[in-house]
């Protein structure tokens, strides 16, 4: 849950700092020293110069972080101005790219801040995904027994039969064992394991024009190769309509 919102003046705290600002929930699920973790990440990479993404504000009490009655955790950031675009250009990829290479160097120097690694010769991303291919291969798309309640999780109750139809009917579990089986490639563990932000996709980098006015949500931030930021950005991208004289994004 998010909104934006404009602090009236003359309250104090962060009323006084002008311009419009998100506040923002964690997920319910989410602890409070993993919603702490990703302030720190965040803020370290906002001190190192990356200025697109926003660093937390404080509360009165001087956290980043507040409790509602339920025991949710919010968080207020100046918001960061521009549009997500599907297809951009060559430019504006590039700067993207550029500033995301910039991060991933800040994020190197930030790391020993932020708790151990995992152990040398792991990807988290790819570990996650083998994970997650095995389960599908051994059990199919089964979901949580109880009723879903909510209009999301009837959505995802719904695309999760789809699914589950689909693959049964094609033999997909077999073919899914197949892909979790396989291994990385020789060297590929030689990776650099840093902070990143995991789900760096294009509804998530804002453009003003051709620069990169900001990087937002950060909250599934975690240690990763970069090529788990790499890897979402790019393929959520698709090439823009062909332009008499500008290069193609490929």
């Amino acid at each position: 849950a998010g909104w934006a919102v404009e602090p009236l003046p003359g309250l104090g705290g962060a009323a006084d700092r002008p311009g419009r600002h998100v506040l923002k929930a964690f997920p319910d699920e989410c602890p409070p020293e993993r919603a702490a973790w990703v302030h720190a990440f965040v803020t370290a990479l906002h001190a190192a110069g990356i200025d697109a993404v926003a660093a937390p504000l404080a509360a009165l009490g001087g956290t980043t972080l507040v409790a509602d009655a339920t025991g949710r955790l919010w968080e207020m950031c100046p918001w960061r101005p521009g549009m997500p675009l599907e297809a951009p250009t060559a430019a504006q990829a590039a700067a993207a790219l550029a500033l995301v290479a910039r991060m991933h160097v800040a994020a190197e120097g930030i790391a020993p801040r932020l708790g151990p690694r995992p152990p040398a010769g792991a990807i988290p991303a790819w570990e996650r995904r083998a994970g997650a291919l095995a389960r599908v291969g051994a059990q199919g798309f089964r979901g949580d027994s109880r009723a879903p309640v909510t209009w999301l999780a009837r959505q995802r109750a719904e695309r999760r039969g789809i699914a589950s139809g689909r693959l049964e009917a094609g033999g997909g579990r077999r073919l899914v064992a197949r892909l979790a089986a396989i291994r990385l490639p020789a060297g590929a563990a030689r990776a650099p394991i840093v902070p990143v932000f995991r789900d760096l996709w294009h509804a998530h980098v804002l453009f003003e024009g051709e620069r990169v006015s900001g990087i937002i949500a950060p909250h599934a931030a975690g240690f990763d190769s970069p090529a788990a930021d790499l890897a979402r950005l790019l393929g959520s991208w698709r090439a823009p309509a062909a332009v008499a004289g500008a290069a193609g994004l490929a």
